[in-house]
């Protein structure tokens, strides 16, 4: 029975620095969460050109920092603990309980068959889903799956891609319908701005400070909506300029084509009949030179 319990001794201070060693990796991982996030905030702050942190952090994400740093901080606290000569408990049923919950913040174990396996997963665009084979024979058998989907798709593609595909007068209508979609939507968007700038406005003559914060971050957050929907139009108002300016460049080189063949016709028809004249000139020269030996 000594022996049993100086074993027991010997393995509990062993598990009490082990924990105090995960206890502070525990916290050194929490002050590299907190500073990760604080450098976050700040960044956006100086993007954004904004004063007080309260505008840049809602209460969406406060409450996702703060369930991480909850996640994070789970590990099993070292502890004192009596021992009695009756039980020999190696681990307590709290120790075992924090010790799974622990395994909320690993990842998985990486290795060269699952690094193998992603990457012709992912390169034949089938997708690293969260049920995946666990034995040899079924990634083999998922490959070569993944291989005859790809095959399959490209046959697909090639047969339907013209059937699909819109034709000039629809790509016409499709766009001026998207035109006067986004034209809608960045009137709604400015509008929304509007009513953010005025909300500020009102609550800042009144010096409601938490209000002040909130439509701040709601005028933050409209502008970026505004911008968005700025660039979708400007994008669309591109490609729609892109195929006036092919169809454009088609109808000048036609013309082109056909005022250099008939220009080329002419020149031909000029040739000859310099060719014509030049067979006249010679032929009047020679009778010229012929007729006075004639005479002699």
């Amino acid at each position: 029975m000594l022996v049993a319990l100086l074993a027991w001794l010997l393995w509990f201070v062993y598990l009490y620095l082990m924990k105090c060693t995960i206890s502070i990796s525990t916290v050194i991982l929490l002050i590299l969460i907190i500073g990760f996030h604080v450098k976050e905030i700040q960044l956006f702050m100086t993007d954004n050109s904004l004063v007080h942190w309260r505008i840049a952090v809602n209460a969406k994400k406060l409450a996702w920092i703060f369930l991480e740093i909850l996640v994070c901080a789970i590990h099993p606290f070292p502890y004192e603990q009596r021992c009695e000569e009756t039980t020999l408990v190696f681990l307590s049923q709290t120790d075992i309980f924090l010790s799974i919950l622990m395994f909320l913040h690993i990842h998985g174990a990486t290795n060269l068959t699952n690094a193998m396996w992603l990457i012709p997963i992912t390169f034949l665009t089938i997708g690293y889903g969260d049920m995946v084979p666990g034995t040899v024979c079924g990634k083999i058998l998922c490959l070569f799956t993944g291989v005859m989907g790809v095959g399959c798709t490209a046959l697909i593609v090639a047969v339907a891609a013209q059937k699909l595909e819109f034709t000039k007068a629809e790509k016409h209508v499709h766009n001026f319908m998207m035109d006067i979609h986004y034209t809608k939507q960045i009137k709604r968007a400015a509008a929304d701005v509007l009513g953010e700038a005025w909300l500020l406005h009102r609550h800042t003559l009144q010096g409601d400070m938490a209000k002040i914060h909130l439509h701040q971050r709601e005028l933050l957050g409209a502008i970026h909506i505004f911008r968005r929907r700025r660039i979708k139009h400007k994008n669309l108002k591109d490609q729609v300029n892109a195929m006036v300016d092919i169809s454009k460049m088609q109808m000048i080189m036609t013309d082109l084509d056909c005022n250099f063949s008939s220009s080329h016709q002419n020149l031909e028809k000029r040739i000859d009949q310099l060719d014509k004249k030049l067979d006249e000139i010679s032929r009047l020269i020679l009778t010229a030179i012929e007729s006075p030996q004639l005479s002699h």
